[in-house]
């Protein structure tokens, strides 16, 4: 392989009444309920999954995330008397309104938390379908924040045009970007080389045609000595200091716009390990539902426990334990994790139905709002 001298052009990118459910829900169970593992095994009354099956849901979720959705497909295929439930993928908003069920949507696009909020919001807004819901929720992706021990900073965004000696060693570690360039290869067809990569870059033995980036730089380091000029102080939508406070602001400003729909909050699914920056957002999250009395669906605490309920840690917390893995896919869940999530979702369902459990069976998040 050859090093070669490219020209790279750096381009900053800146970021009336509702209709109401006709099926008949039960006033609202008590705030602060949080599902997570220790209710997986709990025994749930026919009669009651009979109702819980009725509530109107809107549940969102990431394009590759089917932890919970083929999860409660599969429960129902396993105990169809106990699980049978009517789902539709992307129905029409007529659907809720017949007889409830569990009406699901991809949102977002890429590795964006902030998209899938913005495409939920406009899922529940007046005349979608989303008015109808008696429950709703969206679910961000293991993807959504970056893996690795360090929480990254603010960054600055850059434009310029500048030449780079991709065998100098002068900008290692200072740029994370995303490079997508046009190539020839030795039979002559286009293919793409993708990043992220760390400067300096080593390009195949190919002709790079040109080169387009988006490049953000850590808030601190100067672009005066590199030839490029700042143009935009923008938070990063993956630091999990920033990805919180936009999913809190964003739940809340939708539980006050529609005070009728039950709002879930859901941790961020965990990776088999580097998840420090997933766990500081699932702490974030479960000591403000904690304070503030929301309803929680703790899938990270759920994937991350075994059957025995041991958590499963590495030395940067919680990980998603290897029993309930599924491999060569990030985040994703087996089958027997993906039942045990759709037995949690189905004990959230039964109380927000109005099922009370025996005394000793709630969760809480007494033991699960402490950052690993």
């Amino acid at each position: 392989m050859r090093t070669a001298i490219a020209t790279i052009v750096f381009t900053a990118t800146v970021a009336a009444a509702a209709e109401q459910p006709t099926q008949d829900v039960a006033p609202p169970a008590k705030p602060g309920l949080f599902a997570d593992h220790r209710i997986v095994d709990a025994e749930i009354p026919l009669p009651v999954l009979d109702r819980a099956r009725t509530v109107a849901v809107l549940y969102s979720h990431a394009p590759a995330d089917k932890n919970l959705t083929k999860g409660l497909e599969e429960l129902a295929a396993a105990e169809p008397q106990r699980y049978t439930l009517r789902t539709a993928y992307t129905p029409m908003r007529d659907w809720l309104r017949i007889a409830g069920g569990f009406a699901h949507f991809q949102v977002g696009g890429g590795t964006r938390p902030e998209s899938r909020l913005a495409d939920f919001e406009r899922l529940m807004g007046n005349n979608r379908i989303g008015d109808l819901a008696a429950v709703a929720a969206v679910q961000y992706d293991t993807r959504d924040l970056p893996s690795g021990r360090q929480i990254e900073s603010g960054y600055y965004e850059y434009s310029g045009i500048m030449e780079i000696n991709v065998s100098s060693v002068s900008l290692a570690g200072v740029y994370v970007e995303q490079l997508s360039a046009y190539r020839t290869v030795g039979n002559g067809t286009t293919g793409v080389v993708d990043g992220p990569f760390p400067y300096p870059v080593e390009l195949p033995n190919v002709n790079v045609r040109n080169v387009r980036t988006n490049v953000k730089v850590p808030m601190g380091i100067s672009g005066e000595n590199s030839g490029i000029a700042p143009v935009a102080a923008t938070p990063w939508p993956r630091d999990p200091r920033v990805a919180w406070p936009t999913y809190r602001d964003g739940m809340e400003k939708l539980a006050a716009a529609h005070p009728t729909t039950r709002f879930v909050w859901t941790t961020i699914p965990l990776a088999s390990a580097g998840n420090t920056q997933r766990s500081y957002f699932n702490a974030e999250l479960r000591a403000y539902a904690h304070s503030t009395g929301k309803l929680v669906f703790d899938l990270a605490d759920i994937a991350s426990h075994d059957p025995a309920g041991t958590l499963q840690t590495d030395r940067d917390g919680q990980v998603l334990a290897s029993m309930y893995a599924e491999p060569g896919v990030s985040g994703a869940m087996n089958a027997t994790g993906r039942q045990r999530a759709a037995r949690a979702w189905w004990w959230l369902m039964a109380r927000i139905g109005g099922w009370e459990p025996p005394a000793g069976a709630v969760s809480t998040a007494a033991d699960s709002t402490e950052r690993e």
